[in-house]
């Protein structure tokens, strides 16, 4: 078979069929990867990323405040004027646009802002009420957990005003008043928040000290 009698390219086979349509080929294993990949014998399955955009509710709803930069895709329709009149004897398969007027949900928009937490019942595992709520739990049990979940709220209120509101940490001892310094004039007997001199003590300090140092020089 080194040499070849017949020319064979008018002939396709099996495996240029499947490496074409790419038969048995599995997802791109990341995202991101489309138009990425060069790679002529690729065992991936390469998707078209247009394919997976949506075209965006509020541009067909007539305004999108987001322009060019949207992310959904922006197609330009023409309106059904006998539509907007009021009926459309073509229904569905009118080849004009029909547009909608409501604005779009928002669990469509946003799924995880707008996802709501559903409640389950501990006691009958219904959803939409807590046990406590419960028709089905008999009355005294049903006093027992409200009395439970009041504890529980009392306890954990008040844990948390300790926490918060409690007494601060304890101080080392501090000095007599007799002791203290005040930094700004000199004297001693106060601090210097509580100097009676004001914000300017430090220069009448200033000044004492320097006529001190004169009188000792003119010693």
């Amino acid at each position: 078979m080194e040499c070849i009698v017949a020319s064979v390219d008018h002939m396709r086979f099996d495996i240029e069929i499947a490496l074409d349509e790419q038969y048995g080929a599995l997802p791109l294993p990341f995202t991101g990867m489309d138009n990425a990949c060069h790679n002529k014998e690729c065992p991936f399955l390469h998707i078209d990323p247009e394919t997976k955009v949506r075209d965006c509710p509020w541009y067909d709803r007539g305004f999108c405040r987001h322009g060019p930069l949207c992310r959904h895709r922006h197609v330009r329709r023409v309106l059904c004027m006998a539509y907007l009149a009021g009926f459309c004897p073509e229904g569905s398969n009118c080849k004009f646009m029909h547009p909608r007027f409501e604005l779009p949900a928002v669990q469509d928009m946003q799924p995880k802002e707008g996802k709501k937490v559903m409640i389950t019942c501990h006691f009958c595992g219904e959803g939409g009420h807590k046990a406590i709520y419960c028709n089905k739990m008999p009355p005294d049990v049903r006093e027992a957990q409200v009395r439970q979940e009041i504890d529980n709220n009392s306890h954990t209120s008040h844990h948390h005003m300790n926490m918060h509101n409690g007494p601060p940490p304890p101080r080392g001892p501090q000095k007599p008043l007799e002791e203290v310094t005040c930094y700004k004039c000199g004297q001693k007997g106060h601090y210097a928040n509580k100097c009676p001199k004001g914000h300017l003590a430090f220069l009448s300090h200033a000044g004492s000290g320097s006529g001190g140092q004169n009188q000792n020089y003119r010693r």
